[in-house]
């Protein structure tokens, strides 16, 4: 029976898209958590190249106001939302929706807002430009579709 609510309420390619948005999301926003508290160099070496942060661009942000609401670090928060997408995608696969729908995409479309925020604030306050930043407005725009695509087959 639950395999066969599995089947009918997933949303094939669209759950799969999530939790990649989701893992991807939670890794840049474990990397700038970890540069935040210092726990790892921004240019450490086993770090990619593409997405090592240096003190003109990424890591020049974790110290501003832009890097911070509410006193923490907008990563942490970051985590946070990418463990609750991929938890409630997951949890859909149980046949029953964790969230209505309506739910799932106010908060998705409130944390767009955010990243369009951030990013007018990067390049218009800041003047810096951040891949990793881009990246993960990128993946939020992506969850809004994903919950909306969901939403709509059912």
């Amino acid at each position: 029976m639950a395999a066969e609510r599995h089947r009918e309420n997933r949303g094939g390619g669209r759950d799969v898209g999530l939790l990649a948005i989701a893992a991807l999301g939670l890794l840049v926003s474990t990397y700038f958590t970890a540069v935040t508290y210092q726990w790892v160099r921004p240019d450490a070496s086993w770090i990619p190249q593409v997405c090592r942060m240096d003190e003109k661009t990424c890591a020049r942000i974790v110290d501003t106001g832009y890097g911070q609401a509410f006193g923490a670090p907008n990563s942490v928060f970051g985590i946070a939302w990418y463990l609750a997408v991929a938890g409630v995608t997951l949890y859909r696969w149980t046949g029953d929706p964790l969230l209505p729908c309506s739910v799932l995409i106010l908060l998705a479309a409130g944390v767009v807002a955010f990243s369009v925020y951030l990013a007018w604030a990067l390049v218009q306050r800041l003047g810096v430009h951040c891949p990793l930043c881009y990246l993960s407005h990128t993946l939020n725009v992506g969850v809004l579709v994903g919950f909306v695509g969901l939403c709509a087959i059912g």
